[in-house]
């Protein structure tokens, strides 16, 4: 909030656009806020759960 006058001063007579622009910020934010987005954002980070790989087991595998 520490440029709020900048903002107005910038936006005056497009103060519609600046709402959109406002919504628009804090949608993607909302979205990055989801588990599905920390889940990516901890696997980029390399912090994924350790689980047990799934290993190659021929009698998994049907005949062809």
């Amino acid at each position: 909030l520490e440029n709020v006058d900048e903002m107005l001063q910038q936006f005056r007579g497009r103060e519609d656009e600046l709402l959109d622009t406002l919504r628009t910020m804090r949608d993607r934010k909302d979205r990055a806020a989801s588990p599905t987005a920390a889940a990516a954002a901890r696997r980029r980070a390399g912090a994924t759960r350790s689980r047990v790989p799934r290993r190659y087991h021929p009698v998994d595998e049907k005949p062809a």
